[in-house]
């Protein structure tokens, strides 16, 4: 059945409605009383999704397998959080299957960012590991950023031409990605050549803030975000979160300004405080961009034009 013109397809509006049931599911969200309404609307999703036709066999196979994921919802009277987290993960391929599906036939629907600590803490050292080769290798910066970057380019090449490719990397960094990434350049692919524009065109104040305001303001920003956002920014971002993004940013880089550059507390406070901010608003502004590039290229840039103000 085709829609109507002006409106849109049956299966985007049954997918933008999971879409807003599975943020429902990450575990920073979960409302145990809302596990009843949960229950009976993802079967009815389910039901519809097999119903649904839209004059494309990509979408329909997509839907049917989406909504096989979904007959595995735990029953009405589970208030535990752990089932239904197990279900956010068990759908999130097939959702993702969906989502770019759509996006295929020319429909757009936003792809989920489930929280998750292991990428977190992978954030976290990914940017401690770039910070050491700013400040201790930083003749040999340009080196390992072009080493990380030439070793993306083959993966994702990789990933493109071979199928297999992409599943067998996908689990072997499943802990640490997006589902929505099976369809997509990986993040850390985007970080890397973020790390070589920074490592061409800026200092090392710029790289270094770059980086800790990537790893440790974003993690931060979306832990806060999820749990206690409630103000909407574009891009599925939060007041809240950003103004944690800021605070976190600004908090771990001002020490590195400090004891690494030897800056004084006003001009290394100056520098932390825009590179974090304008890492933030590069998060909310990023669209389809991945802001694992945006926020430390802008965040790099940011610091490095403040210090040649400040200094």
């Amino acid at each position: 059945m085709d829609a109507e013109p002006g409106r849109p397809l049956p299966t985007v509006t049954l997918a933008l409605e999971l879409y807003g049931l599975l943020l429902e599911l990450d575990p920073a969200r979960f409302v145990p009383t809302r596990a009843a309404q949960l229950h009976g609307d993802l079967g009815r999703i389910a039901a519809q999704l097999r119903a649904s036709g839209d004059g494309d066999d990509e979408v329909a196979r997509c839907s049917v397998a989406l909504a096989g994921a979904l007959d595995s919802a735990p029953s009405a009277t589970t208030v535990d959080v752990a089932p239904w987290v197990a279900l956010r993960i068990a759908v999130g391929n097939p959702y993702e299957d969906l989502v770019a599906a759509l996006a295929r036939a020319g429909h757009r629907v936003p792809s989920l960012r489930p929280t998750n600590y292991s990428r977190s803490f992978f954030h976290v050292c990914s940017s401690l590991f770039a910070l050491f080769i700013i400040e201790v290798m930083t003749e040999r910066m340009i080196w390992v950023a072009g080493g990380f970057l030439t070793s993306a380019v083959l993966m994702e090449s990789s990933r493109k031409v071979s199928p297999r490719a992409n599943d067998v990397l996908m689990r072997a960094f499943g802990k640490v990605s997006h589902p929505y990434e099976r369809h997509r350049v990986n993040s850390a692919s985007w970080y890397a050549l973020a790390l070589m524009l920074l490592a061409l065109f800026a200092p090392p104040v710029g790289c270094a803030v770059g980086v800790v305001v990537l790893g440790f303001g974003d993690p931060f920003a979306a832990t806060i975000g999820r749990r206690f956002g409630r103000t909407r920014l574009p891009g599925g971002r939060s007041l809240e979160g950003s103004l944690a993004f800021v605070v976190a940013g600004t908090l771990m880089s001002l020490p590195v300004m400090l004891f690494a550059h030897h800056l004084a507390m006003g001009v290394a406070l100056g520098i932390a405080l825009a590179g974090a901010s304008a890492g933030a608003v590069a998060e909310v502004l990023s669209g389809r961009l991945d802001d694992n590039f945006t926020i430390p290229v802008c965040a790099g840039f940011a610091a490095w034009g403040t210090s040649l103000l400040l200094l």
